[in-house]
This record gives structure tokens, sequence and C-alpha cells, in this order.
């Protein structure tokens, strides 16, 4: 049908890859297991299975590095032409399986690139963090240090050394782990708390203080932020998208629309009136006239630019003026009276 392609998400996901395999030919050997038909790449002819089925894909364990689709296993099996392989493996595939259509050109609807856990149900300790931009606002030490923090925290507080904090974060200096201690402290992200006597050396306790109005102010601000810079990149990529349209279509004649977008966002091109050598902007404007007694074509006057068919710059492809139109009119009137 014309208009229509098979629809190759269905091909993919809908069609059972074992029915698939078998109606190649390969040797199947219960449900999720089948003979390779590279035998000469086994030893003893791939007596024992190593074909796999999983996920509606398949993947030889001693031949292929990556596992195969139902239209790869029929390309690899079939060895089509890598030119029409394509083509090839979906028309073996729907003389055999109905397939649906859809239409050429239609913008499918795709799902996120990654599938996010409703919040609060990941169990992920710095998930409040992440989510609202608090963790991309954080130094270099600050995110060594807190997961190392929440890693040994208990009912809320922790209790380590400084000693503890370089070893497990991979900071060598106690004054980048106080100064970071410090940075949550005013946050009001920790608490600290009277130090604990362990192993004869004094440790640091602190509790942490994620529901305090302090750092709900301040992660509050940050996701605002966030927000903020995230719909100004979505409106500059609409822009852009939309500018890169408007340049595809042809452009009507600057005479006719003086002003028009330019190709950015925020840009106009205008179009001007050029009077002949009167004007400062263009550095060769020169005036045309055509001989019209030995059939020559149009000449410039000026040495610069010798027998031009249009005369003018770059900027503007052609410039005529009245003094031209006068040279023309009297060498028509004379040659007239010279063949009366």
């Amino acid at each position: 049908m014309t208009g229509v392609i098979p629809d190759m998400s269905y091909i993919r996901n809908q069609i059972p890859i074992v029915e698939v395999a078998r109606a190649l030919g390969i040797r199947t050997a219960g449900r999720n297991t089948a003979h390779c038909w590279r035998v000469g790449s086994h030893q003893n002819g791939d007596r024992t299975p190593s074909l796999s089925f999983f996920r509606n894909r398949a993947k030889c364990h001693g031949c292929d590095m990556d596992s195969m689709s139902v239209i790869d296993l029929v390309i690899n099996h079939e060895e089509f032409e890598p030119s029409s392989a394509l083509r090839e493996a979906t028309e073996w595939i729907c003389a055999r399986w109905t397939v649906p259509t859809i239409a050429k050109n239609t913008k499918l609807s795709r799902p996120e690139r990654w599938s996010t856990s409703p919040v609060g149900l990941s169990s992920f300790p710095l998930e409040e963090l992440v989510r609202s931009g608090m963790w991309a606002a954080l130094d270099d030490a600050a995110r060594a240090i807190l997961p190392a923090l929440f890693c040994f925290a208990e009912n809320g507080q922790v209790t380590i050394s400084y000693r503890g904090l370089c070893r497990y974060s991979g900071k060598a200096s106690y004054s980048t782990v106080a100064k970071v201690l410090r940075q949550f402290k005013e946050i009001g992200l920790l608490e600290a708390l009277p130090k604990a006597r362990k192993n004869f050396r004094d440790a640091g306790r602190y509790r942490f203080t994620l529901d305090s109005e302090k750092f709900q102010a301040v992660r509050s601000s940050v996701h605002e932020r966030l927000k903020m810079k995230r719909d100004k990149e979505r409106a500059l990529r609409s822009q852009l998208k939309a500018a890169s349209t408007h340049s595809t279509t042809p452009q009507s004649n600057p005479k006719d629309n003086p002003t028009h977008p330019g190709p950015y966002p925020g840009t106009t091109t205008l179009y001007t009136t050029v009077e002949c050598e009167q004007s400062a902007r263009s550095t060769v404007v020169e005036c045309e006239g055509k001989n019209t007694r030995n059939g020559k074509g149009p000449v410039s006057e000026k040495r610069c630019v010798e027998r031009r068919a249009v005369c003018g710059t770059p900027r503007y492809t052609r410039v005529q003026c009245e003094e031209a139109k006068r040279r023309r009119t009297g060498t028509d009137e004379a040659l007239k009276v010279a063949e009366a």
C-alpha cells in the first residue's frame, strides 16, 4: 500500500523470536535455547545449544557480541546484502506474520529515555537532593563527603571522625572536610552534636536536618533557579527550531519585503535603497550603460570593474542611476538623427 510502512516496533516486540527462529529452520531445544546455525564456529557442531532467547532477543554466546532483535536474526541467518537487508528482512517477516502498518513520516510517540519512579519511592537517600538540584549546586568536595555521611548514618545520626571521612570520601585534607561540614551546617543540612569517644579518639557526631526550615528554603531557592534555567533552554530550542524551519522556506523578493527575520532569534535583515555613487557603505557601485552602436554589453565606466554584465557589490546585486538612463536616452536619439 502506498504511503504506509510496516510497524517496526511491533515486529521487534510482539512477534515471538522463538517462532521466527523455527520459521528460519533453526533447531530449537526447549523454550529459551537453540542450536546455532553457524556450526563451523563451534566445536562438535554446537552439540550443546549455545543460542539463547531472552526478552524477545537472541544471542549466541560463542559467536555474537551483542544480542539480536527479530529483524537482526533474520538478516544474519539469511545473509542479506547490507544495502537492502532491512527491506528484505521486513518483507520476509510480513509474508509470514500479520504486521500492522503506519503512515510514512509519522512522528511516533516515544517514552522517556529513562524511567523515573514516583518521588519518595526510589529508596535512594539522596533522591530529594538530586531532584531539587541541590546535588548539582554542591562542589566536588561536598559531593564526595555527603554520600559517606549517609552511608554511616543510623536513625538520622552519624558518628565519624575526620580521618574516616578522608578515607571514605577520597579527600586527603582535614581542612577540606572541616570546610564542607561547616557549609552543611550553614545551609541547615547538618546539626553538630557533642563528640563521642571511640577507641580512645574523639569522633564527630552529626544529625541530618533535611526537614529544617532553613534547608527547605535553600532547597526551594535552588529548585526555582533550576526550573527557570530549564524553561529558558526549552524556549531557546524552540526558537532555534522555528528559525531553522523558516530558513528552509523560499524567501520572497527583498524589494517586496524590506524586512524579514534573520537566521538567529532576535535579529532582522534589512534591505535598503542605495543611490548610485553617493553611498558610503558600498565600496564599488557602478552605473551601467549599453553601447548600442557596436553591440557590446553593459560596460562599467571605472577601471576597477571591467566589462561586467551587472555591476555592483556582493551586498547589492544591481544598481542603476538616472545618469545612465539619460546617457542611454541621448545615445538612442543621436542614432535616430544619424539614420534620418
